[in-house]
């Protein structure tokens, strides 16, 4: 079931410290769509552990959360019994994330998906952004109106690569009200805003690696 002014991100990730996302997809015969060794960095923040993502090479953005997860699940093919094995070495989980434009709403799930999902054993975490329509984003990067999908789906990447909220009010002109943040977390990133930008914006290096 799709929610207007709802969507929805589903990748199955691995991770820890001990992560070969190349044995990983070896192993698998998957296709990662993010990975990252412990160790590797961006601008200054330095990542513990190792990752491995799928979606499925499906769209990064989806209307219904259990679309998204029944779409990943038919992909794994014969890989699922290998899950068994690397939720006892590492940490698996499906990670969902939840953009949302209104206070209202969310996610449904039928019993049939949750059977299936409890079947395959790994958790779920949902994690839920306030994404309402952007304005000005047209103006820095000479494309696309004030709220369109295109300007939404680059905020979104761009936090996801872990922009702080404060440079995001500040590039996309956002209203002076918007809370302002001063996490240590963000203040690791905001040096790789060019490249980050770079990356997203002209499609530099593949999706969602870092």
């Amino acid at each position: 079931m799709q929610n207007q002014g709802h969507k929805y991100t589903v990748e199955l990730r691995i991770s820890g410290e001990a992560v070969d996302p190349d044995v990983i997809s070896r192993e698998t015969g998957l296709q990662p769509c993010r990975t990252r060794l412990a160790g590797s960095r961006l601008g200054s923040q330095t990542f513990d552990e190792g990752m491995w993502g799928f979606d499925g090479d499906g769209p990064h953005h989806w209307g219904s959360l259990e679309d998204a997860l029944e779409f990943v699940l038919d992909r794994l093919g014969g890989a699922e019994k290998l899950f068994e094995k690397y939720r006892e070495k590492y940490d698996v989980v499906w990670w969902c994330g939840h953009f949302q434009d209104r206070f209202d709403g969310g996610p449904i799930l039928s019993g049939q998906i949750l059977k299936r999902l409890g079947a395959f054993g790994v958790g779920l975490f949902i994690d839920n952004y306030f994404s309402p329509p952007l304005r000005g984003l047209g103006t820095h990067f000479g494309k696309g109106g004030d709220g369109s999908q295109e300007n939404q789906e680059v905020r979104r990447s761009l936090f996801e690569k872990g922009i702080s909220p404060d440079l995001l009010r500040l590039l996309f002109k956002r209203p002076a009200y918007t809370p302002v943040s001063t996490s240590p977390r963000w203040a690791k990133t905001n040096e790789a805003l060019p490249q980050t930008v770079e990356h997203v914006v002209h499609g530099s290096g593949e999706r969602g690696t870092v």
